[in-house]
């Protein structure tokens, strides 16, 4: 009688102690909810990335342009102009003939129009400067480059043209604004300079 009772007792404590605990989770259901976590934090970096990318790409842009522009002419070493165009000779008037001319073109055609009743020489010393960005930069010459040593008149009320040729002083000409400046000396007084403009395209 004692065994049966004891016998009873602990199959009442094994069904207690069995009906306390609670199932196991399925080992599946944790790797699906651990794949779907990674899947979620690999998808907002590939979506970071790609915004990141675009703004890459974006600032490349950016900086190549910059850079094209900068490439045009390199400013680097050129000396600014000391000429302004307010101070130039109201008794002289320079153009050219040729308002454009393209790149690799060697020759453009000179004007000048005495409109003073003073006699005017001038020489064939170069002066080319270059627009950069508002401002105006001198051409640098040639190496060895050399011109005649002459003085031409220019009579009063008169008109002369002559031809000057670019790359017999400068390389060739690169697209841009530019504009050539020649001085004059009269019979009397100083000096004088007028500037004529030109594009190249």
């Amino acid at each position: 009688m004692r065994k049966l009772i004891c016998i009873m007792i602990s199959c009442i404590l094994m069904a207690s102690i069995l009906g306390s605990c609670s199932p196991p989770e399925p080992l599946d259901k944790g790797i699906k909810d651990n794949n779907l976590k990674d899947g979620d934090m690999k998808d907002d970096g590939a979506g970071d990335k790609g915004e990141n990318d675009d703004t890459d790409i974006n600032e490349a842009g950016q900086d190549d342009q910059k850079e094209d522009t900068k490439s045009k002419i390199d400013i680097t070493g050129l000396e600014k102009s000391t000429y302004d165009a307010l101070d130039q000779s109201s008794d002289i008037k320079l153009s050219i003939k040729e308002q454009t001319i393209d790149r690799g073109d060697e020759k453009i055609t000179l004007i000048y129009e005495n409109l003073s009743s003073k006699e005017y020489i001038y020489g064939e010393e170069p002066h080319l400067e270059v627009n950069i960005d508002g401002d105006w930069y001198v051409m640098p010459l040639l190496d060895n480059v050399a011109w005649h040593d002459i003085g031409y008149i220019l009579a009063e009320k008169g008109t002369r043209e002559d031809i000057f040729t670019i790359t017999n002083f400068y390389k060739s000409l690169g697209a841009g604004q530019y504009r050539l400046i020649k001085k004059l000396f009269p019979d009397e007084g100083e000096e004088v300079f007028a500037i004529a403009e030109f594009q190249v395209k």
